[in-house]
């Protein structure tokens, strides 16, 4: 039925668009970007789109703006004409940020933090609207809390005054983690970890979230207990009991993880333990088993992540078919031992050091 109804709708709206109030502007964009794999073709209303953003952008309220700029995240690859009108939508950010509400704020971090590579000119609004996120701490929802935190970590390079923030929203973590979905818990735990957030909530706040990740654990995917095993690795959090059950967990669902997924997630399982000295032999044993017939496709940080996580959890006798197999793929793709060795640093400092090979 959307189908049929789609090509009248998006001849209408372009019939209209002169006339178009900021409301129906926001909602016009916000249902493209919330429809586009179910309806690709709404596309080819954007460049029209983006020309009333402009023309109306003076008028637009807070919770236009938070709306179109959340859509210009998500449609950044379906259509990036939008993007031109972040400029003008950051200087509406500016203005309304001391009136934005949670969802409101929650959404244009995340956008800010999602477009942020080569768009300096989107920074300024962030510290106004970790301001606003620290005033309205209790009125934050679960996923609000997730998507703050997110952002500032991903923020953090760029725009630190956003991390320096968090300590503020960590009793609203605890209040809120009950009701998080595992990737919000994993989100907010990866977070902290990154951060290196303190304050006199962290400990409650750290075991609200593992509380609610052993309620909801087989809810998490293995993306979200390498989040949520690095946030804790960072922070040195060796909860024997947690990360037990965390272990046996990623042992049931590692036979059957996507191969990407187990390329890109298990290397980070596997340091996490390895960081905090924690060994879970049947972890080992599934981790190896499914990376096995793909190392030849793990990226080079978690080729030498593994190699380094069961050098430092596996005893000499242990494991030596995978160990030995990690090894000669480190060879072959003329990695030095110094790489395997930093590899504990995580993937995104990891990336930053000197591209060095043996020659």
């Amino acid at each position: 039925q959307l189908q049929a109804v789609l090509p009248a709708l998006t001849r209408r709206a372009v019939d209209l668009a002169a006339s178009l109030y900021p409301q129906a502007i926001s909602n016009i964009i916000w249902a493209c970007a919330t429809l586009r794999q179910d309806a690709p073709e709404l596309m080819k209303l954007m460049p029209v789109m983006y020309e009333m953003v402009l023309q109306e952008v003076s008028n637009l309220q807070p919770q236009h703006t938070a709306n179109i700029v959340w859509s210009c995240a998500v449609l950044r690859r379906e259509a990036p004409v939008l993007l031109k009108t972040l400029p003008a939508l950051v200087d509406a950010i500016v203005r309304f940020a001391d009136v934005m509400g949670e969802q409101q704020v929650a959404n244009s971090l995340w956008a800010i933090a999602t477009l942020k590579q080569g768009r300096a000119y989107l920074l300024p609004a962030v510290p106004l609207l970790m301001a606003r996120a620290s005033k309205i701490a209790d009125a934050l929802s679960p996923q609000a809390v997730a998507n703050i935190f997110w952002a500032a970590a991903t923020l953090k390079r760029e725009a630190p005054e956003a991390a320096s923030a968090l300590p503020s929203l960590l009793g609203a973590v605890g209040r809120r983690a009950k009701d998080m979905t595992p990737q919000a818990v994993s989100n907010i735990a990866w977070s902290v970890g990154v951060t290196g957030t303190e304050g006199t909530d962290f400990a409650a706040a750290l075991e609200a979230l593992t509380a609610q990740a052993m309620r909801r654990s087989s809810a998490f995917d293995g993306q979200a207990w390498a989040n949520m095993c690095w946030g804790l690795a960072v922070r040195g959090h060796a909860d024997k009991d947690f990360m037990t059950k965390v272990a046996a967990e990623v042992a049931r669902i590692a036979p059957d993880m996507r191969d990407r997924a187990a390329i890109m997630d298990l290397p980070q399982i596997a340091c996490s333990f390895a960081r905090l000295g924690m060994r879970h032999r049947k972890m080992l044993s599934a981790i190896a088993a499914r990376v096995s017939p793909l190392l030849a496709r793990v990226s080079e940080w978690g080729l030498c992540a593994l190699a380094w996580s069961y050098d430092e959890l596996a005893p000499a006798e242990s494991f030596s078919d995978i160990r030995g197999r990690l090894w000669s793929e480190v060879r072959e793709r003329g990695l030095p031992p110094s790489l395997v060795s930093s590899s504990q640093l995580g993937p995104n400092a990891w990336r930053k050091r000197p591209p060095k090979r043996d020659k």
